[in-house]
């Protein structure tokens, strides 16, 4: 027995085998069917694989974090985090990328702003979209060409959440691709 080895594809971001103690399982790429589901002990070292580089990440926020209140830099710096939604580990039978179920179209996203600290901690049920990270960027940095500049760019600025947590869209989209691999 060892550690369990994940091997990835071409994409290199979901596994797409694992192998443990010898036995090698292969992940499926689109939703499993009824009689095709994954052993328990398989199912479960993917899903700890995957909370561990959680784990991790969460730990390495947590260092910048502290970086940037070490340099005293906290009180004029906006920190924004955001990612992808990283991928399906098992919910609904799908292991990967590229459903339109809630985990799949939604991802995270931190603000905290040092000129709104009474917003720090909170969360707000208010729907905005990455394409509106580019404009919120500029409102809140409060650059002096910002409102002028981005007025041809799409999205929305969320500055007005980030300082009340209200507002947002009234809708979002969310679009799959179905070519599943195949090349053009």
């Amino acid at each position: 027995t060892g550690a369990p080895f994940y091997a990835f594809g071409d994409n290199n971001i979901a596994p797409t085998a694992i192998t443990i103690d010898g036995t090698r399982h292969r992940v499926p790429a689109k939703p499993y069917k009824e009689g095709k589901e994954l052993p328990e002990h398989v199912v479960r070292e993917l899903r700890r694989g995957y909370l561990a580089s959680v784990a991790f990440l969460d730990v390495q926020v947590g260092r910048v974090l502290d970086q940037v209140d070490n340099l005293h830099l906290a009180n004029d710096t906006v920190i924004i985090f955001t990612s992808d939604h990283g991928y399906g580990i098992g919910e609904r039978g799908h292991w990967g990328k590229g459903s339109l179920y809630e985990i799949d179209a939604r991802v995270p996203l931190i603000v905290r702003d040092p000129h709104h600290r009474h917003m720090w901690g909170r969360s707000t049920n208010a729907l905005v979209e990455l394409v509106d990270l580019y404009k919120s960027v500029i409102d809140l940095a409060h650059l002096p060409f910002g409102r002028h500049m981005y007025q041809w760019l799409e999205g929305r600025s969320w500055r007005s959440i980030v300082e009340t947590g209200q507002g947002g869209n009234s809708h979002a989209l969310t679009i799959v691709p179905k070519c599943h691999g195949k090349k053009y």
